[in-house]
Parts: C-alpha cells; structure tokens; sequence
C-alpha cells in the first residue's frame, strides 16, 4: 500500500533548491540585520541560520565561526568602496576634484553611519580586549588609505601643497569623516541644534578642499 505523502513534505518536495550564492546572500543579510539589532554578543550563529531558514551546519559551511560571517556581513562593502572609488577615479576623467572628494565623503559616511551600532561595538572590544584590529577595522583604513592610490596630479597644483603632508592629511581627512559618522549624536550638547548628515558631508568636502587642497605653503 502506497503512504500519501504529508502537507509538509510535499511542500518541501516543491520548494526549489537554493544555489549556493543565494544560501550566502541570505545567511549575510540575516547576520546584518541581527547584529545591527541585536549587537555582535547578543547574536548567535543560530539565531542568524534560522532567521536565514537554513540550518545551523550550514552556516558552519558557509562561514567558520560567528565572527566569520560578521566580518563577512560588515568588511565586505568597506573594500567595495575602496574598489569602486579608485577605479571609478581612474575611469572618469572628465570628473572634477570637487565632485571626487564629495563623492568619497558622502560614500564613506552614509557606509560608516549605516553601520555604526556594529562598528561601535567593535571599537569597543578592540579596546577593551587589546587584541589586533578585527578585519572590518582593517578595512576601515584601507578605505581611508585608497587616497593614496589615485592620481591627484592632473587635477591639484602641488606648489600650494609644499607645506602639506598629505599621508597626514589623507589620515586626518579620513578619520574626520569616519569618526563624524560614529559620534555625531555625541558632539552636540543637549539643546543645541544638531546639522543634518547633509550638512555635515557638505561642511566636510569643505574642509577638505579649501583647508587643505587649497592652502598657501608653511610660513
């Protein structure tokens, strides 16, 4: 005698299988939104599998530990914008010096503000802990450091930049943009009117091109 098939075989019967890539994307999403929810300490590897809907061995599969996929899940877009900018500024030559360094603003504060609640918390385990800088760190800088890789000559008279040290200055610039992003709502005091991400990423460019890019050389 044949067994009818029950309701929830038969539906796993139908439900096409998952591409790998896929099973990544889904996995990587639900770690995003866990740990931007939840912190890194209050997510488990199985909270982020089951809100994925696969199993928890396959996260294993997918990743080798929680800080895996947490560095898979927040590094990735950081050496993303590294890629793109670099190559987006070696492409377009048409581009000026002012929509470059509003472009590289603006990326790398909406990215950093997006994920401050993670990068926060990493910051703070990184000092708490004293160990080496976790990779989404690494990435940070890299990020910060691709000014380095792009051809400023064309576009900037060097003479006004002879009292400039530009890898203090790319740190500089970089670590203004990164840290605005992490600690805006705590540079303002209470009753004080607090300028818009906006206003803040446009104050920023300018600060970079007039206070730096366009200064007089060294007295």
């Amino acid at each position: 005698m044949t067994s009818t098939p029950s309701p929830a075989s038969a539906q796993r019967a139908k439900r096409p299988r998952r591409t790998s890539n896929e099973v990544r994307a889904r996995l990587l999403a639900a770690a995003r939104d866990l740990f931007l929810a939840q912190g890194y300490d209050g997510t488990s590897t199985k909270e982020i599998a089951l809100e994925a809907g696969v199993a928890e061995k396959v996260l294993y599969g997918n990743f080798s530990s929680k800080a895996g996929i947490f560095n898979a899940a927040f590094t990735e877009p950081f050496a993303q914008l590294t890629d793109e900018y670099v190559a987006e500024w070696q492409s377009d030559l048409a581009m000026s010096l002012e929509e470059r360094v509003t472009r590289f603003v603006s990326s790398l504060f909406d990215l950093a503000h997006r994920n401050r609640i993670v990068l926060r918390s990493v910051l703070a385990h990184q000092i708490a802990d004293g160990d080496s800088a976790p990779e989404i760190i690494v990435h940070v800088a890299r990020a910060i450091d691709s000014l380095r890789r792009v051809d400023w000559a064309p576009m900037v008279d060097w003479a006004p930049m002879e009292g400039v040290d530009l890898d203090a200055a790319i740190l500089a610039t970089g670590g203004m943009v990164f840290g605005v992003a992490l600690l805006d709502d705590m540079l303002t005091p209470p009753g004080r009117r607090r300028p818009g991400r906006d206003r803040l990423k446009v104050e920023m460019t300018n600060l970079i091109l007039h206070g730096v890019l366009h200064r007089s050389g060294a007295d």
